[in-house]
């Protein structure tokens, strides 16, 4: 049996937990899926959390400390911390971990940083990220250290919890020996707090070296040090660090075209009609440019001459045009996946956004819709439900992200859709 699992936040589509995860699960040789979570609020990542049937999550800004009070259960670390980065699904119930810390460790080991340091050490910033480093500076003994924020309440708040000082930036004169950057993505360290020969220890693996700096350990090292002991609570399997650190993934930066995937009725044809006008490309429904090819109608199709026959088009169809396709939205037949060249195809040159909707949202939503090949006339919810049951794991296999559609509108969908892939850039 296939297990699930995912990331959530906001943004999330950057996040490159799903390669290393999926590295991971190569290595240890475990029939697993790994997506991202394009979710508003932790409540609704844990809808979706549970509406996937999910069996673990990671958790990255800004939902990691809102998410601890939902959940049924938190470990001590990550109540003491006050943020959950891992959520898993334990006999029915949701536990909360946090691994931040360990991937912490491991930049603070990379740096050569151990027990009885004495520079001076700035945290800059108030979140999760942030809350877990003070927590290991803590527990290594480590004394000279302040909380930074624009937001000196907030700093001394936390910097209490410790015994550590706080100030704002504006009140900081020195320069530090160490700065820990747990700032929000595409915010600055600001530059009169580095020394000539500061260290930078970044939380953010999407960030670029200051420069001038030439002391400076990525983001990358703690990712993958709280990615290994998120791989070990997912599976139970220690991951080796070469594993992880070979495994960012540069790939989601060089497809040019989006796919849309889904039950019928999560509104794919709509969605990226809306998305293809935001975007200025073109648009193509796969099923339209089936029939386009054949002169017939997709229920005739079905009818005269099968299913089978039918993934034949649709799958010469998807070849054709994704391939030789840039810059193009596609919405992509509910049942296009199971074709295996049809899946490479849309994987190696697509980026594949999976429109979720429950089968009850999906069956309101085709009440005039007539004729649906392979849903009939009468029970449309149950039709999708058993059909749905069979294609989700070929949906959470390829989709490198999941929005819910029921809660938003379709020009809603698209435009977050849009800012999303925008900030992949």
């Amino acid at each position: 049996m296939t297990s699930r699992y995912a990331v959530t936040g906001k943004p999330v589509m950057h996040s490159e937990s799903p390669a290393l995860h999926r590295a991971g699960f190569r290595y240890a040789r475990r029939d697993a899926t790994y997506l991202r979570l394009m979710a508003d609020s932790a409540q609704e990542s844990l809808y979706l959390f549970k509406e996937l049937g999910l069996s673990g999550m990671n958790v990255t800004s800004p939902f990691k400390e809102h998410i601890a009070a939902l959940l049924d259960e938190t470990d001590s670390l990550a109540s003491r911390v006050g943020a959950v980065n891992t959520v898993l699904s334990i006999n029915g119930k949701t536990h909360g971990y946090n691994t931040d810390p360990k991937g912490f460790a491991l930049a603070l080991n990379k740096a050569g940083i151990c027990s009885g340091y004495n520079g001076l050490i700035f945290v800059l910033g108030t979140g999760g990220a942030a809350r877990s480093a003070l927590s290991v500076l803590k527990a290594i003994q480590i004394q000279n250290v302040a909380v930074i924020s624009r937001d000196v309440n907030r700093a001394k708040t936390l910097a209490n919890v410790h015994k550590y000082d706080a100030h704002s930036y504006k009140q900081i004169t020195d320069k530090a020996d160490i700065i820990v950057s747990c700032l929000p993505r595409n915010i600055e360290i600001p530059a009169h707090l580095i020394g000539r020969d500061s260290l930078i220890i970044d939380a953010n693996y999407k960030a670029k070296k200051p420069a001038g700096v030439k002391k400076y350990v990525s983001g990358a090292s703690w990712l993958a040090g709280q990615a290994i002991a998120t791989f070990s609570l997912f599976t139970g399997v220690d991951i080796p660090v070469e594993v992880m650190m070979s495994a960012f993934d540069k790939s989601l930066q060089t497809r040019d075209n989006i796919a849309l995937i889904g039950s019928t009725g999560a509104g794919k044809t709509t969605v990226g009609k809306h998305l293809a006008n935001l975007r200025g490309w073109s648009f193509v429904d796969t099923d339209a440019e089936v029939e386009r090819r054949t002169g017939d109608t997709v229920d005739k199709i079905f009818k005269r001459d099968g299913e089978a026959k039918f993934r034949q088009w649709e799958q010469l169809c998807i070849e054709e045009n994704v391939s030789h396709h840039n810059k193009t939205i596609f919405a992509v037949g509910a049942g296009a996946l199971s074709s295996s060249r049809s899946k490479k195809t849309l994987c190696v040159n697509a980026r594949i956004i999976w429109l979720w909707s429950n089968p009850q949202t999906c069956a309101e939503r085709l009440l005039n819709a007539g004729n649906r090949p392979m849903l009939g006339e009468r029970d449309r919810k149950m039709a999708i439900s058993k059909l749905l049951e069979h294609r989700i794991d070929d949906y959470a296999a390829c989709a490198d992200g999941v929005i819910d559609t029921a809660r938003r509108t379709p020009m809603e969908i698209a435009q977050r859709i849009q800012d999303e892939i925008d900030l992949c850039r």
